[in-house]
């Protein structure tokens, strides 16, 4: 069950500069400007708490993050909408997988996962039904500590909607879905940034057109590819290098990502993409040929002196 139709949800009042500014007082005016075109878009209140900027230093990226209650109420506004049942997946040591309706784990079982099935109005032979894992959300941290179960419910929830209607919610994303550290009313840490490849005068090497900034970071269009960003576009030179400067390491390059930056490479800036690029360059052996005949005479490391 899709559908692209986007129905507004109407609000009573919309949310001024000066009320993010006070919610939100370590964002820049870009970030700020960028939220409340968000707001008026999808007509969000954060001052309700329908959505929230979240900005912990003058030098981090903001990060917007939206209620599963918001979600919920943008999707029940569409017209085939009618109800939604969601619960959680769990396993006995025997390996019998079960689901409840809910967040209760039964005693003795192993929560592993969320699900939400959407109810359509008409009848639909193939409605939304998602599930999701423990493990790639929970970090042990924050409510995932306390109620895990109500968390993965919130994931799926969160997810199956935006699935079953891309046009009304694309783009929103739940606390429980985001790498921050959340209570529901105020961020306490930032795991991880998600993607911000904001722009510089770089332009991307497969297709010669400059970067263009987005919610979710760095793009260009790319027909008939909807669009290129900068992940995939230097994916093929980071795997080129890493071959010449690390063949007999052992190491992969996506691990040594993540020990420096904490994150996956499909989640850095263009910045720390460029910068991962230069130090593998850097690390290239220096190719020393015989000025007559051409031929290699030696291969010296720069390495890192």
């Amino acid at each position: 069950m899709t559908t692209t139709e986007l129905v507004p949800v109407q609000t009573e009042q919309q949310v001024s500069l000066d009320d993010i500014r006070r919610l939100s007082p370590l964002a820049t005016e870009a970030e700020i400007n960028l939220f409340h075109r968000l707001c008026l878009y999808y007509n969000m209140n954060p001052i309700v708490g329908d959505c929230y900027l979240i900005k912990y230093s003058a030098n981090s990226p903001a990060t917007t993050v939206v209620g599963k209650d918001f979600i919920v109420l943008r999707a029940s506004q569409q017209p085939d909408y009618q109800s939604y049942h969601a619960g959680i997946v769990y396993i006995f040591e025997d390996d019998t997988e079960g689901r409840r309706e809910g967040a209760i784990v039964p005693k003795g079982a192993k929560l592993i996962g969320g699900y939400c099935r959407l109810h359509p109005r008409q009848r639909d032979p193939n409605p939304t039904v998602l599930e999701v894992a423990c493990s790639e959300y929970d970090r042990g941290l924050g409510l995932w500590k306390t109620h895990p179960a109500t968390m993965i419910r919130k994931v799926a929830v969160a997810q199956a909607h935006r699935e079953a209607y891309p046009g009304a919610l694309r783009g929103l994303y739940d606390p429980a879905e985001m790498p921050v550290e959340f209570d529901g009313e105020k961020p306490l840490t930032v795991l991880s940034s998600p993607p911000t490849n904001h722009t510089t005068t770089e332009t991307c090497p497969v297709h010669n057109q400059p970067w263009q900034d987005g919610q979710w970071g760095a793009y260009h269009l790319d027909k008939p590819n909807p669009a290129c960003k900068p992940t995939s576009a230097y994916f093929g030179k980071l795997r080129k290098l890493w071959d010449q400067v690390h063949e007999e390491d052992g190491i992969t390059a996506h691990e040594m990502i993540k020990a420096k930056y904490g994150r996956p490479w499909g989640q850095l800036s263009l910045a720390e993409i460029l910068e991962v690029l230069a130090d593998l360059e850097q690390k290239l052996p220096v190719v020393e040929t015989d000025v007559n005949t051409g031929e290699i005479i030696d291969g010296i490391d720069r390495g890192d002196n």
